[in-house]
């Protein structure tokens, strides 16, 4: 798939000749001098073989040539084509075209999606940030062959592009990016191809982050280098183009309250964003995209000992003074506000071998899941999903407007909506989605592979239509337990968000919400009486005495006589009714307490029921009923 570039490159006026001199020329002939050459980057990291040298195609080559004093011309710009190669040519003309000249090419990792390098680098100010790769010397030939120069990499000094460490690693993570873009372009089109042109400055500052401030920039300092940290921060910029609303004031206020952006607890949108950036960097890594030789296992999820005994939770952390020691990932609602706990999530849904991975192995031997048995020892009467395989670019679909969803996923998305994203748009199998869902709860007692997925002969009844359960040899399970989700009645339930005053002030349990006030005597020219609501309190009327018009509310009609009008002076807010509370009070009840799920009723919001003649109940973090 041919790259797409976004920013078009800018090419830079070619002068004519070096300042050359026209007005004899007519005795000489002009002359074309080409230049070419090939480019090459030694590849120690994106592949498992190592020593490959990767053609550095599409990055910026100029070249320029001097004929006194050192004062170099450009003779124009172009992008290295696929076999990393250029080639530029210059027409001279005038009393100089065929004098010997300097040739020297520069090189910039730069194109229409990225750029890479040290914007604060004083040494390459003068050329505009480009680097000299080679310098011919001077001569008289017309077509110069610069050869194929490879970045090796190896020394700290930067004086040699050849040799330069720092080069190396800027022209290795160039030509990973615009691969990268290839391989998303391939599978998703330009709805899920980087959109827009970002920059790495690497080395610059300590650490490493990617912000977006409308230019969507990296900062990685060399303290934290790696090619995973490269990956893990261009996943930032992919989700922050593929999503509605900005992470930018999150992660503000997350480093100001907490110092970082990977504590022991975020905010749960936070942690899927962090979680996000790291297991894209390991799917890119290892084997989606590339073969990288840094992969070892980490495209596979975490030991649910080793999520519980989280030593970023654990092991003391300061911050801004403060030093804290929390409790690990015990809970669900613990392993959605980490950054693991996400990326073990997103694992489960891409692991290949999920349903022979041993999730009970000991901490600290163990972090990332092992195979516990081998595939041939699962039941063949038990379904294992066999036939489908995801990968990083069904999670990434997950963020796209498509299958029903009218825009990109939200920032404020956390890691049980994305499941759901995930399920919807990729048409995955509730049962599949039900067996990766237990093993974000860092409780559960038992292996995959123990679970022999036969379906129970009626589904319960959920609050958005059947739920199926699934046979365990004892009983039928159905999901893990939502936040707070607790049975009661026979039933499944998650609490009830409280309810509130929508309009006025709270007075307390009686008489509720003050709504509005009629004193005698406040309003000028006239007085209320006889307050009192109607239509099973809908609303509230008064009798206005004053001359004019109510004051408050509107007029329904007035009488013949005199100068009395009866004014509606409140409807009751939706939810609610009006009652009267001692002469001059009106007051409406509390709202009742609301459901983002499920329906409302004495025990809460239930979400569920289970199959007629059958048993609700809970058990190690999971709803189940009893077996029919």
């Amino acid at each position: 798939m041919a790259f797409v570039a976004h920013k078009p490159v800018k090419a830079e006026p070619v002068e004519d000749g070096e300042g050359q001199l026209k007005l004899f020329g007519w005795l000489v002939p002009d002359r074309t001098w080409t230049a070419t050459g090939c480019i090459q980057v030694d590849d120690e990291w994106l592949n498992t073989v190592g020593g490959i040298n990767r053609p550095l195609d599409r990055a910026t080559v100029k070249v320029s040539s001097s004929l006194f004093w050192g004062l170099f011309a450009p003779w124009g710009v172009t992008l290295t084509n696929v076999n990393g190669c250029y080639s530029i040519s210059k027409t001279f003309t005038g009393i100089f075209a065929n004098n010997n000249r300097d040739v020297r090419a520069l090189v910039k990792f730069e194109n229409g999606l990225t750029t890479v390098n040290n914007p604060f680098e004083v040494a390459l100010w003068p050329t505009w940030g480009f680097f000299v790769l080679e310098n011919t010397g001077t001569g008289p030939n017309w077509a110069w062959n610069m050869g194929t120069r490879v970045l090796n990499g190896g020394s700290a000094s930067q004086a040699n592009p050849l040799t330069s460490e720092v080069r190396r690693r800027q022209g290795l993570t160039f030509w990973g990016y615009t691969h990268l873009q290839d391989a998303i372009w391939g599978q998703g089109g330009s709805l899920m191809a980087f959109n827009q042109y970002f920059k790495l400055n690497y080395p610059m500052f300590n650490g490493g982050v990617a912000l977006d401030f409308g230019l969507k920039v990296i900062f990685i300092g060399e303290d934290v280098w790696s090619i995973t940290t490269a990956f893990h921060e261009v996943a930032h910029i992919w989700h922050y183009e593929h999503l509605t609303g900005s992470f930018f004031p999150m992660i503000i206020s997350d480093l100001i309250s907490g110092c970082s952006t990977h504590n022991c607890q975020e905010q749960p949108h936070i942690g899927f964003l962090e979680g996000f950036g790291e297991y894209a960097a390991h799917r890119i890594l290892c084997g989606d995209v590339y073969d990288s030789n840094s992969c070892f296992t980490r495209v596979r999820g975490f030991t649910l000992e080793f999520l519980r005994e989280h030593p970023t939770c654990i092991n003391p952390s300061t911050c801004l003074g403060v030093t804290t020691v929390e409790p690990g990932l015990v809970n669900l609602w613990r392993l959605l506000r980490n950054d693991d706990g996400n990326q073990h999530s997103l694992h489960l849904l891409t692991d290949d071998l999920f349903y022979t991975r041993d999730f009970q192995a000991a901490w600290p031997w163990n972090n990332w899941v092992n195979q516990g048995v081998p595939v041939s020892s699962l039941k063949p009467e038990c379904q294992w999903y066999s036939n489908l395989d995801y990968n990083l670019f069904n999670v990434m679909r997950g963020f796209l407007p498509v299958a029903g969803y009218g825009s990109f996923a939200p920032a404020s998305m956390n890691m049980l909506q994305f499941y759901t994203r995930f399920m919807n748009v990729n048409n995955v199998p509730v049962g599949f989605m039900q067996d990766r869902f237990r093993y974000m709860n860092p409780n559960e007692p038992q292996n995959p592979w123990t679970y022999c997925r036969n379906p129970c002969p009626n589904p319960a009844i959920w609050y958005n239509g059947p739920l199926q359960g699934w046979w365990d040899t004892a009983n039928c399970y159905l999901m893990p337990l939502p936040l707070g989700g607790y049975v009661a009645s026979n039933a499944y339930y998650v609490p009830a968000t409280p309810g509130g005053c929508p309009a006025g002030t709270f007075a307390g349990a009686f008489p509720g919400c003050r709504a509005l006030t009629l004193t005698p005597g406040s309003y000028p020219g006239g007085n209320f009486f006889g307050l009192q609501t109607i239509s099973g309190g809908a609303a509230a009327v008064a009798w206005w005495t004053g001359a004019g018009s109510c004051p408050v509310g509107v007029q329904l009609f007035s009488l013949p006589f005199g100068s009395l009008k009866l004014c509606k002076v409140m409807d009751a807010p939706a939810g609610t009714i009006l009652f009267i509370y001692s002469t001059f009070y009106v007051h409406s009840t509390n709202l009742p307490g609301t459901c983002t799920i499920g329906t409302l009723d004495s025990n809460g919001c239930k979400i569920g029921t289970p199959p007629a003649g059958t048993t609700a109940f809970s058990w190690g973090g999971n709803f189940y009923h009893s077996g029919q």
